[in-house]
Parts: structure tokens; sequence; C-alpha cells
């Protein structure tokens, strides 16, 4: 099943007109395959994000922890999230959601499965793109390569530090597309650091680290983030606790590899 026939097969439990929130919304992407397989549905999506797109017709409130939603107990009558729900703390931010879903109302998590292709990608990519943030990497080694040059302390011996971590870099197996981009930008600055001003030089070399960094950071909450069976097990337990009757967990599937979770519920009335 693909999650726009997990979205529309859920589509057809809940009634027309009805209150949809959309949990960690993100650029509302479940919120239009609702809207394309129901018209009239009133939707709210909420994201921590501080700023989010217009995804007409729903509304679209930024700034929202999962963990404490901004609405009365029992406003709307499905809650759903699609690849979001597992970043948030899930004790508060389940209790929330089963808060504010009316009696009889329905709720769908789509979830990330930690023994999918997507989280194996991810930690190919994290394992390739950590040798390039450890101290000996090209990251920090571009950093104190600016340092010397601001401070005329010998540069010349930083810079074939940083030429031997661009090399090693250059030389490791299975590149993608994250550190190409750092040999990429690196290389230039290596190749005529001595005609650069070191503010140039620095501002660059905090570029870089501070890309990778947050790349870096964003890939791992990812795989931690992502649930194995034993999680979206404790996850259905809890909402069963909270007054909610449970459908099995499915893997949703893509040429026989579980790229997530799909949790089904309603609560109790």
């Amino acid at each position: 099943m693909t999650f726009e026939a997990a979205w529309s097969a859920f589509c057809d439990s809940v009634p027309a007109g009805a209150r949809i929130l959309d949990l960690a919304c993100g650029a509302g992407s479940a919120l239009r395959i609702l809207q394309k397989q129901k018209p009239g549905l009133a939707m709210t999506g909420v994201d921590c994000a501080t700023s989010l797109p217009a995804a007409a017709p729903a509304e679209m409130i930024p700034g929202v922890a999962l963990e404490k939603l901004p609405f009365e107990d029992h406003s709307f009558d499905a809650v759903i999230s699609q690849f979001g729900f597992e970043y948030a703390e899930q004790v508060a931010a389940s209790a929330e959601a089963v808060r504010v879903l009316k009696p009889g109302g329905r709720l769908q998590f789509i979830l990330h499965n930690a023994d999918g292709p997507a989280i194996a990608d991810a930690k190919r990519r994290r394992e390739r793109m950590e040798p390039l943030l450890a101290d000996t990497g090209l990251v920090p080694a571009l950093g104190r390569l600016a340092g010397a040059v601001a401070a005329q302390d010998d540069p010349a011996i930083r810079a074939r530090e940083a030429e031997k971590s661009w090399q090693a870099a250059r030389d490791a197996p299975a590149q993608d597309e994250t550190t190409q981009w750092a040999l990429s930008f690196s290389a230039d600055l290596l190749r005529d650091w001595q005609r650069f001003e070191p503010a140039y030089l620095r501002d660059n070399a905090r570029t870089l680290e501070r890309e990778l960094s947050f790349y870096h950071a964003r890939i791992n909450a990812m795989i931690e983030a992502a649930l194995d069976e034993s999680g979206i097990d404790a996850l259905a337990c809890r909402l069963q606790d909270l007054g909610c009757s449970i459908d099995p967990p499915r893997p949703l599937k893509y040429r026989n590899d579980p790229v997530a979770w799909r949790l089904t519920a309603s609560r109790s009335g």
C-alpha cells in the first residue's frame, strides 16, 4: 500500500466536513491527499517550525510543540501525522493527540520504520559524513588553516594538513552528494588560500562546518526517531492506555521493503 492509498483509506473513515489536525505537518503533503480525496474537510496543520508554507485550504500554524497543543479538548474528528510524530516526546505527545480527539474520532500516524531502506540510507550518509567532522577531518582542518592565516602562524603547515584531510575525504569509498559538495566547496579554498583574506577563509570554513553539522544532526534525529517493531508496539500500547481502540500496526512497503509503519486507531466513546 502506498502512502496515498493509506491516506485515501483513512479518509473513507472520517465524515464529510470533518475537522482534521495534522501533527508535525511540514509542507502539508498528507493534508493535500485528504483534501483531494474528500473536499470540504476543515484542516489544520501544526509544526514546531517557525514558518510554514501555505497549504490552502488548510490553516497552517507554526511554532507548535506536539507535547502542548493549543486546542481545547475534543476539538478534532481526526488527528494525523506523516513522518513527524516520532520526533516528539511520545508520552506527552500521545496524551495531547488523544486529548484533542473527539470520542469516536480517528487517528492515523505514518512513521519511519527503523528497518526500512530510508533509515539504512541515512546511516550510510552519516557514516560517510562523520570522518569529515572528526578532529582529523576536513572540516576542523579547514578551520585550523583559517585560524593560522589570520594569526600569521605558519599557515603552510595547516594548509598541508588540510590538503591531506581533503585527499583522504576524496579517496573515501561511496561518495554521496553531501560529501561531494563538501569536497567541491573546499577545493578552491585549499588551492588558493594564500590569496584570500583571512575573514573570507574563516567565514567559508564556518559555513562548511555549519552546513555539515546541521545535516548530520538532521540525519541523526531521523535515525534515532525511527521505530522498530518493539517501538511501534509500545506506541500502540500507549495509545490504547489512553483510551483508543487500536488497529494492528502495519508496515507500508515499497518493493517489499518496509519503508514506514501505519498506525490507525479510534478514540473510545
